[in-house]
């Protein structure tokens, strides 16, 4: 459980970042060098990324708004309408030059329903239109393993977003675990998340959270959500994204 007992000072020097860590919406605070966020299409903003470093999932699509028809129900055409609307050539190079680590391709998909969401073919669908439009982009959404299905028939799904709260959590070590075996049937790589905008934790709790996260052996990377709820979190990013390195 997340105390706010101060990290004691690293004595050894750490080898360069191994997994990406760091919150979405870049940048967080002037000046500080962190290896991941989510953008939308703003080329300004993926050239900064990658000029510092950052990798970048990007939402090119937007909200559900943008791909909900008149009768609330998932569009997979309005899916393809909203990521043909961007500028995919001036995108493309950074997807080219790794700047984009995937294209973060519907959130939260579950939230539609069972009867007026998309079917697990048509994310499908949504990967192999995108792998079409964007050659080389990695593609996946925001919700959890077990809701994706074990099973189901993905052939273009490329990683898994996950992510959860200190309302529904308390132990992220064995959140992560649950996720990792409810995962067990994907291969790719499965990022997880701490949205920190419930149950007011403080900064030391959401940095500690992020550590147990970036230590956990079935993450391959971190991202905070709604960090910015937070006082005082700005100072604990540093601490935060050592412990995302190889010890």
């Amino acid at each position: 459980t997340a105390t706010d007992t101060p990290l004691p000072p690293t004595e050894t020097p750490r080898p360069a970042q191994s997994k990406p860590f760091g919150p979405f919406d870049w940048p967080p605070a002037p000046g500080y060098s962190y290896t991941l966020t989510r953008l939308g299409n703003s080329l300004a903003q993926l050239e900064a990324a990658r000029a510092n470093g950052v990798k970048a999932f990007v939402a090119l699509t937007g909200g559900k708004s943008g791909y909900t028809d008149a009768q609330g129900c998932f569009s997979l055409q309005m899916w393809k309408n909203r990521l043909d609307a961007n500028n995919l050539a001036a995108i493309q190079p950074h997807v080219d030059d790794g700047t984009i680590l995937g294209l973060y391709a519907i959130d939260e998909p579950h939230d539609w329903g069972n009867s007026c969401g998309p079917t697990l073919a048509q994310l499908d669908a949504v990967c192999e239109y995108a792998h079409q439009r964007l050659p080389g982009i990695a593609c996946g959404f925001n919700t959890s393993p077990a809701w994706l299905a074990p099973g189901a028939p993905y052939a273009h799904l490329d990683y898994l977003f996950t992510q959860t709260n200190f309302i529904r959590t308390s132990d992220w070590s064995a959140w992560a675990t649950q996720q990792a075996n409810d995962a067990a049937w994907f291969e790719g790589p499965l990022y997880l998340s701490i949205n920190a905008y419930t149950s007011s934790p403080t900064a030391i709790q959401v940095r500690d959270a992020a550590i147990a996260l970036c230590r956990h052996p079935a993450s391959a990377g971190v991202m905070m959500w709604k960090w910015s709820y937070v006082s005082g979190w700005t100072e604990q990013l540093r601490p935060a994204a050592e412990a995302c390195v190889e010890p």
